[in-house]
């Protein structure tokens, strides 16, 4: 079983990735016709790097990962 990200996740994430916390999560968690909104973190790595460190810590936590690019569908 997974476990949610909560706040205690994201500031472990803010940890071994500084800065790539996204703070406007509306348009990745929230459908524009309002029919349905997520949750969870919402992460911008920079580098693969912290990639790396975002996965591995993902993994450490049992917290799951959806991976989000252009939007385009």
């Amino acid at each position: 079983m997974l476990n949610a990200a909560d706040e205690n996740f994201a500031a472990r994430l803010e940890m071994v990735s500084p800065g790539a916390r996204v703070t406007d999560v509306a348009p990745y968690l929230e459908e524009p016709r309002g029919r349905w909104a997520g949750q969870g973190v919402v992460v911008a790595p920079r580098s693969t790097v912290d990639v790396s460190r975002i996965v591995s810590l993902a993994a450490e936590a049992r917290v799951g990962i959806v991976p989000y690019s252009g939007g385009t569908g």
